[in-house]
């Protein structure tokens, strides 16, 4: 299996099985027990361990869990499992299939393939083992083998037996109509013939009005067209017609692109076009698997509604050192695109076999040209800092523009204000530093307060863009005030 061909991607199969029939008993217990290279029980590896692990729920089922590395099994564990927190966190239901799924790291010359085998027909019936796979008889050049079927997976753009065969996608032109006045008038195209070339993915109308130095017309053509590049639904551009003394006058050129057959209808006066060719959605258009080149913006095509984001990355929170709050991480892929729908904003998480590494997908979709940046799920956070703050210190007074966080894992805004005169967050006291941080956080830091003689220090934590600009009045607190204004007004009405 050809190494380089694998470790950037991150491929899932799913194999579906014979539907179960209806009216099955609910499963009393599964095997429960684990083996791998280094210890463990052999009659775990060959599913003869007896049962005891009790399950309950209405989804439950057992679960044969194979780990490959590079096509050696090194682990295997048996128990119950739920369809409400199983790998599949797309449904709760109990699977009806076997699935192998690859973790692909570029920094480990190792590939580690986990499989799936359920099973419901009876107690303990999880007893797959090593004979359930089957290992291809070829390398598997740009794919995966499925120890499933024992037949290579290919990625898109390949087929074959070993997936070495490179697939010829067939070109798609687009249709415009194409004329020119000076050469052809456009008054008699009506129909859009196929552009020249496959990348002419748009098609243009532009119109052209010369005026000379008395502002009179001497010129009026419009031309239909292929373009490759999204210019502009609606917008003109003036300009001198080159050497003045040859060429006296300016040039009033107006245009329009879209990207469906047949669109360049419009006739385009300079004020406001014949047809209505909305402007498309810009957005970030990138796949990256550390985040660089994901600062181009595109137009995107007519039928898109949102941008959006989607960012995966491995995170182990398995450390030995107490000072460590970060979790250990590595980014796995960074994806920007136009999107034609909304989907929630959200961040979902798998183990990767049966250790401590977790795998974790973000994802979300933003309205407005340029949208999808930073770290998607994930607040924008005000960073900055003073040891010994003077009452014009910008991070007191005036903190800077909330900015994306440097790690996709930090969840949270923060601001820590420590020695500040009690609930006068505005003053200091003489001979206490003042120190101020606000910044990004993996875990949060609260939000309380403490009283030290005449200082106050107090640490606050939110989730929301922007949401530590403001003072380090913890939530709790800030909504108390607010109780307390409300209860004083009514109180006040109530009087009059």
């Amino acid at each position: 299996m050809s190494m380089a061909g694998l470790r950037s991607i991150s491929i899932t199969f799913i194999l579906v099985s014979v539907a179960l029939p209806l009216g099955r008993a609910a499963i009393k217990q599964c095997i429960y027990c684990s083996w791998n290279t280094a210890s463990g029980s052999p009659d775990c590896y060959n599913g003869d361990t007896a049962g005891n692990d009790p399950c309950s729920g209405s989804d439950a089922y057992c679960l044969t869990q194979l780990t490959l590395q590079d096509g050696y099994i090194t682990a295997i564990q048996r128990s119950c499992a739920s369809g409400s927190s199983d790998i599949d966190d797309s449904t709760d239901v109990k699977p009806n299939s076997e699935k192998c799924v690859l973790v692909s790291n570029p920094y480990d010359p190792i590939e580690t393939t986990t499989c799936y085998i359920s099973c419901d027909n009876s107690d303990n019936c999880n007893t797959a083992g090593p004979e359930r796979l089957t290992l291809c008889d070829a390398d598997c050049v740009y794919g995966q083998c499925d120890y499933i079927t024992g037949s290579c997976v290919c990625q898109d753009g390949y087929s074959g037996k070993t997936c070495s065969t490179t697939q010829k996608t067939p070109l798609v032109f687009r249709r415009c109509l194409q004329c020119d006045d000076e050469t052809k008038s456009c008054v008699n195209t009506k129909s859009p013939t196929e552009c020249p070339r496959a990348d002419q993915k748009y098609c243009a109308v532009t119109r052209t009005i010369t005026y000379d130095d008395d502002e009179e017309q001497k010129r009026n053509v419009i031309t239909r067209s292929c373009t490759t590049d999204y210019v502009a639904a609606d917008e003109c551009f003036i300009s001198s017609r080159g050497d003045q003394d040859v060429l006296p006058g300016v040039e009033y050129t107006c245009i329009s692109t879209c990207d469906s057959d047949g669109c360049n209808t419009g006739t385009l006066d300079g004020k406001v076009l014949e047809t209505d060719l909305s402007r498309p959605l810009f957005c970030i258009v990138c796949s990256s698997q550390d985040n660089s080149g994901c600062d181009t913006v595109q137009a995107c095509p007519s039928s898109a509604t949102h941008c959006q984001s989607i960012v995966t990355y491995y995170k182990s929170d398995k450390m030995d050192r107490a000072s460590t709050v970060d979790p250990d991480y590595m980014l796995i892929s960074v994806e920007r695109s136009c999107a034609t729908s909304d989907l929630p904003t959200r961040c979902t998480s798998s183990p990767v076999g049966s250790s401590s590494l977790e795998k974790v997908t973000c994802q979300e979709r933003c309205q407005g040209d340029g949208c999808n940046t930073g770290w998607p799920a994930r607040p924008k956070c005000s960073q900055c800092e003073c040891t010994s703050c003077s009452s014009s210190d910008p991070c007191k007074t005036s903190p800077p523009v909330a900015k994306s966080c440097r790690y996709p894992y930090h969840e949270f805004c923060i601001v820590q204000d420590n020695n500040h005169a009690g609930s006068d967050r505005t003053s200091s006291v003489d001979g206490y530093p003042r120190s101020i941080i606000r910044g990004c956080s993996y875990k949060g830091i609260g939000n309380d307060c403490r009283v030290e003689g005449s200082t106050e220090s107090c640490n606050k934590t939110c989730s929301v863009d922007g949401c530590n600009l403001g003072n380090s009045a913890p939530l709790q607190t800030s909504l108390s005030n607010i109780l307390l204004m409300v209860v004083s007004l009514l109180v006040f009405v109530c009087n009059y």
